[in-house]
C-alpha cells in the first residue's frame, strides 16, 4: 500500500499551487555531478533575483524560551505523521529526565490549516503518546515542541500490511542524504521533504545512479510537505534498481524520510530518517544474511574527493571473526557494500570508517518483513528509544560495542506512569571489545510492554530497536543523548 495522497510535479502549476510551483531536470555523469549541481544553484539564484524571491516571507522562528516557565525549547520535525484510510501514525515522547514536561504537538496536513496545537504532559522518567487521528485524520507532518534536555521524540506509522518507525528530527537542514534506493519493477519507493517554515524552500532532488546523475529542483511553500513517487514517472526518477539521494535546500530548510515498499507493499514498508551529515564512521547494530534475507548496505561519498571504506564486522558474542573489506569510492560515488565475506556468519554489526564524509543506510527484506535504517555516526553512553514498546511484544534491543573495553550496559523501562527514577530491568549486561548482543525486551519483564527504553553504559556503544506488528519487521536505531 502506498502513502495515500503523492503531489507531482511534472508539469509547471501556477503560482497559486499549495505545495511545488516549478520543477525541471538536469543530466550529467556521475563524476560530473557537483558540477551539475552549482549549474542548478546558479538558475535557482538568478530565479530568485528576478522576482520569485517577492513570494518568500519571514520564517516562523521557534521560541527560544517557553515564556511560561522559562525552560529553553526544542522543535522536533516528523515527516511522515498520517491518519486515515487504514493508517495512523503514533508519536511518541520520552523524557528521561527527573521532571515531567510539557510538549506542544502540531500536525501540518498535506491539504488543508495546520491544526491547533496539542498539549501533551510527558511525567519524569516516562513517556506519552498521541496519535495522528487525534489531530486530523489525513496525510501530513507533525512539530513537537518541548523543553531540552534528556528527550527524545519518534513516530511510528501503522499500515494495514505493516509497521514503519523512525525518529523525527530535532533541527532542520539544507542537505540531507539517502544511501539507497530501488524503484525498480515491482518495488515502490516515496520521498516526504517537509518545510516547517513561514518561508517557501527551494529544493533540489539528485538521484545518483549508476547511469549517471539526474536532478529536479521543488518549489515547497511554507509548512506544507512535498511527497514524490520515485518511480512514478521517469519525470522524477522511474525504474532504477539502485540509487542514492541528496536534498539540498538553495532557500530554507527541510526534513525528509524515505519510505520502500517492496514487492509493492505485499512485504510490507519501510521507514527511513534522512542523514543529516556525512560522517568518517557510521554503524549498522544489526545485520542479517540468513538464507532468504535480501540484504543492501548503500555507502554514498558526500565528500569532494575519493573515499576509501573499510568495513568492519562486529560478531556477536559467539561468533568467529571476520576479515574487514576495503572499498573505494569516486567523489559524490555510491556503491553497495560487499557482504560476501560474512555470508555464514549469521547476525553481526558493521563499523564502517571512511577518509571522508560518507553516509550508509541499511535495507533488508525478508519473510519476517522490511527494515530501512539510515546508520548512526556517533557512540554514546546512554541512548533512548522513543517509540513505545506497547503493543510491540516481540521487541529486540541491539547494542553495538565496537570499543576495544568491555562495556556493562542496563537496561531502562520509561512508562506512561512515570517514575521518580527509571525502572531497571534485569540485570547488567556485559559486552566484550567488538561485539554485539540482541536482547528481547520481553524477557527483561512486564515493565517493558508498555514504555520508551533507556540504555545507559558505562562504555560508548550504538542501540537500535527491532519491532514486529501485524508481521511486519521494522527497525529504528536509539537517540544519542549527552
Amino acid at each position: 500500500m502506498a502513502p495515500s495522497q503523492v503531489e507531482q510535479s511534472s508539469e509547471p502549476p501556477s503560482r497559486s499551487d499549495s505545495s511545488t510551483s516549478w520543477s525541471w531536470v538536469t543530466e550529467s555523469p556521475v563524476l560530473a555531478s557537483r558540477y551539475a549541481r552549482f549549474i542548478v544553484v546558479g538558475v535557482v539564484i538568478a530565479a530568485l533575483v528576478v522576482g520569485i524571491a517577492v513570494e518568500f516571507v519571514v520564517p516562523d522562528a521557534p521560541a527560544a524560551v517557553a515564556p511560561e516557565t522559562g525552560e529553553a525549547q526544542q522543535v522536533w520535525f516528523c515527516p511522515e505523521v498520517s491518519a486515515g484510510d487504514g493508517i495512523d501514525t503514533t508519536v511518541s515522547i520520552a523524557n528521561a529526565s527527573d521532571h515531567a514536561v510539557s510538549a506542544s504537538v502540531r500536525m501540518f496536513p498535506d491539504a488543508g490549516e495546520p491544526s491547533d496545537p496539542k498539549i501533551v504532559e510527558v511525567p519524569a522518567n516516562g513517556r506519552s503518546t498521541i496519535k495522528a487521528s487525534e489531530m486530523s485524520k489525513t496525510t501530513g507532518a507533525a512539530s513537537v515542541s518541548l523543553p531540552t534536555g534528556d528527550v527524545a521524540v519518534g513516530a511510528t506509522v501503522v499500515r494495514s500490511n505493516g509497521v514503519g518507525t523512525y525518529n523525527c528530527s530535532k533541527q532542520t537542514s539544507n542537505a540531507l542524504y539517502f544511501a539507497t534506493g530501488n524503484t525498480s519493477r515491482g518495488n515502490n519507493q516515496f520521498l516526504q521533504i517537509f518545510n516547517p517554515s513561514g518561508q517557501r524552500a527551494v529544493v533540489t532532488v539528485e538521484f545518483v545512479t549508476n547511469e549517471g546523475n539526474t536532478s529536479r529542483v521543488y518549489n515547497i511553500s511554507p509548512q506544507r510537505r512535498l511527497s514524490l513517487d520515485l518511480g512514478s514517472s521517469e519525470d522524477i526518477l522511474g525504474r532504477r534498481d539502485e540509487f542514492a539521494m541528496i536534498v539540498t535546500a538553495q532557500a530554507g530548510r527541510v526534513t525528509a524520510v524515505s519510505q520502500q515498499f517492496p514487492n509493492g507493499g505485499a512485504d510490507g514498508f519501510a521507514i527511513s530518517a534522512a542523514a543529516e551529515l556525512g560522517a568518517t564512521i557510521g554503524y549498522v547494530p544489526v545485520v542479517d544474511v540468513a538464507d532468504g534475507v535480501t540484504q543492501r548496505v548503500g555507502a554514498l561519498n558526500v565528500g569532494e574527493v575519493a573515499d576509501d571504506v573499510t568495513v568492519q564486522f562486529t560478531s556477536s558474542a559467539d561468533g568467529q571473526a571476520i576479515p574487514p573489506v576495503n572499498s573505494s569510492l569516486p567523489p559524490g560515488g555510491r556503491s553497495l557494500l560487499d557482504l560476501a565475506v560474512a555470508k555464514d556468519s549469521g547476525t553481526f554489526g558493521i563499523d564502517m570508517v571512511a577518509t571522508t564524509a560518507t553516509v550508509i543506510e541499511q535495507f533488508q527484506s525478508s519473510s519476517a518483513g522490511v527494515v530501512s535504517m539510515v546508520a548512526p555516526s556517533e557512540l554514546a553512553r546512554r541512548w533512548l528509544i522513543p517509540q513505545s514498546t506497547d503493543p510491540f511484544g516481540d521487541a529486540f534491543v541491539s547494542v553495538q560495542n565496537p570499543t576495544s573495553e568491555p562495556g556493562e550496559y542496563q537496561f531502562f523501562a520509561l512508562g506512561p506512569q512515570g517514575a521518580d527514577a527509571a525502572t531497571p530491568l534485569g540485570a547488567l549486561v556485559t559486552i566484550a571489545p567488538f561485539t554485539r548482543l540482541s536482547v528481547k525486551l520481553r524477557d527483561l519483564g512486564a515493565a517493558a510492554g508498555a514504555a520508551a527504553i533507556l540504555v545507559q553504559g558505562n562504555t560508548p556503544a550504538v542501540v537500535a530497536i527491532d519491532f514486529t506488528v501485524n508481521g511486519d519487521l521494522s527497525r529504528t536505531p536509539g537517540v544519542a543523548l549527552p
